[in-house]
C-alpha cells in the first residue's frame, strides 16, 4: 500500500498498491518488473531487510542499464536513486550505498581476470541534500584498484537553489558503507558467451568478503568471486569444461 497526490488536486490523497509517476515511469516500471532468476541469503531474516536488499539490487540494475545502453537517459530519468522505507514506526532513508560495476573475463582454466570498465558510485544521504560520487577505477600493478577520476555531485531539494552552497566543505566520500551493489558482466572470449550477474551484499575484509576496501583501495578476490558465481549456477555455459 502506498499513497500519492496530484498537483491538480493536492488536498486529496490517493491510496494505491503501487504508483509510478514522473518522466520515464513506464520504462522504470518495465525494468524493475523484469523476470530474472533471483535468490536471497538465508542470513536475511526480516521482510524489511529483504525489501532493502532487493530494492538496492533493482536500482543498481537500472544504473547498469544507464551505463551500458543509455536507455534511462532516453526516457528522461536516471543518474541516481534514493530509497525510503517504512519500519513500522517511521520513514527512513538508506543512508549510504556503494555501486560497483565490473567487466570480468573467464580464462581458459576458468580463473577470472578484471576487464576494462571498472566504475564505482557512492550515494550518501545527508539530511536535506544528497551526494552522488562517480569514480573511475584502475589497477596500479598491485592488484588493487585505485580511484583515478572522481566526480562529486550535490543533489539539493527540488525547490532549493544550490548555487551558493560551499562545495569546498564536501570531502570525497569513503568506501565505508553498509551496503554494496555489485554488477558483473562476464565474458568468455573462447566461447563468446556472456552473462550478467548482480547482487547486493555487505563487503568487509573482516567477513572474508570477495570485495572490500582497505588503505584507500578496492580489493577484489577473484578466486572467491569465481566460487560465488559457480555456486549461482549460471543459466548459460559461461565456464569452460575442463
Amino acid at each position: 500500500m502506498c499513497f500519492n497526490w496530484r498537483g491538480s488536486n493536492p488536498k486529496k490523497i490517493h491510496l494505491d498498491k503501487t504508483v509510478f509517476a514522473g518522466s520515464g515511469k513506464d520504462h522504470f516500471k518495465d525494468t524493475i518488473r523484469k523476470k530474472d532468476a533471483k535468490g536471497m541469503s538465508a542470513e536475511i531474516k526480516t521482510a524489511l531487510d529483504e525489501a532493502i536488499y532487493a530494492s538496492i539490487t533493482q536500482t543498481g540494475k537500472i544504473l547498469v542499464s544507464e551505463i551500458y545502453t543509455g536507455d534511462t537517459i532516453k526516457h528522461a530519468y536516471g543518474f541516481g536513486a534514493e530509497l525510503i522505507f517504512w519500519d513500522g514506526a517511521k520513514f527512513f532513508y538508506i543512508e549510504k550505498v556503494c555501486y560497483s560495476f565490473w567487466e570480468i573475463l573467464v580464462n581458459e582454466d576458468n580463473s577470472l581476470s578484471i576487464g576494462f570498465a571498472n566504475r564505482s558510485a557512492i550515494y550518501q544521504n545527508c539530511g536535506n541534500y544528497s551526494l552522488v560520487q562517480v569514480m573511475q577505477m584502475e589497477t596500479k600493478g598491485t592488484g588493487a584498484l585505485e580511484t583515478i577520476l572522481c566526480d562529486l555531485n550535490l543533489i539539493p531539494p527540488i525547490n532549493d537553489d544550490p548555487t551558493d552552497f560551499n562545495k569546498v566543505k564536501l570531502d570525497r566520500l569513503s568506501f565505508d558503507t553498509p551496503f554494496w551493489f555489485s554488477s558483473f558482466k562476464l565474458k568468455n572470449p573462447k566461447t563468446n558467451v556472456g552473462w550478467d550477474f548482480a547482487m547486493t551484499s555487505q563487503c568487509s575484509e573482516d567477513i572474508n568478503s570477495f570485495l572490500y576496501h582497505k588503505d584507500g583501495k578496492l580489493h577484489l578476490d577473484l578466486k572467491l568471486l569465481g566460487d560465488i558465481l559457480i555456486a549461482a549456477k549460471p543459466p548459460v555455459p559461461i565456464f569452460n569444461q575442463l
